[in-house]
């Protein structure tokens, strides 16, 4: 798509590229949630140890660990697999992730 460099000269920081993204503006925006979403929770699993820390070791509160560790391994389940769960851009699954090496090697060599 060409964008002509003379229409936008008093644009912002973010206005000269939104006449680029116009076509795919749904994708981009769920490219920012997405990404907005997985940084929060890789932020939420060091604050669930220092809480771990903070209530059970020093408080001895035991009765919260078995709620923050299943916590911690629900935010770690889905951030790891949602990924293998989302389509490529062109709309096919991630399955070369779940292959054999000599499989993905007979699938490499069929592409070229």
């Amino acid at each position: 798509m060409y964008v002509d460099p003379k229409r936008n000269q008093q644009a912002g920081n973010l206005a000269w590229i939104l006449p680029y993204c116009k076509p795919d503006l749904p994708r981009v925006a769920g490219a920012v949630v997405l990404f907005c979403v997985n940084n929060t929770m890789a932020l939420i699993i060091p604050l669930l140890s220092g809480l771990i820390v903070d209530r059970v070791i020093t408080q001895g509160h035991v009765d919260e660990l078995t709620r923050l560790c299943v916590m911690m391994l629900v935010l770690t389940v889905v951030r790891v697999g949602l990924p293998l769960r989302l389509p490529n851009v062109d709309g096919t699954l991630r399955t070369e992730l779940r292959l054999s090496s000599r499989q993905r090697r007979i699938r490499k060599t069929a592409r070229t």
